[in-house]
């Protein structure tokens, strides 16, 4: 989580592939997971090199109950 709480950060693709999203999510390609947020509504707020962030108004930190709303 970014200090707000309204926004993700991925700040290491290769840690996150490898311990996330292959024994997590069940998926095996970053490219793929990105494509998925963006379906789900979230925007890419910054990019760069091995990191990227993430919004979605109803996926907040203190405001759980939120995510249920995300289609």
């Amino acid at each position: 989580w970014l200090p707000d709480g309204n926004s993700f950060v991925i700040v290491n693709w290769d840690i996150f592939c490898n311990d996330i999203l292959d024994k997590t999510l069940k998926a095996s390609k970053y490219g793929s997971f990105v494509r998925k947020l963006h379906r789900w509504g979230f925007v890419r707020l910054t990019s760069g090199t091995g990191t990227d962030c993430f919004h979605h108004p109803s996926f907040q930190r203190s405001y759980g109950e939120l995510v249920e709303t995300i289609v």
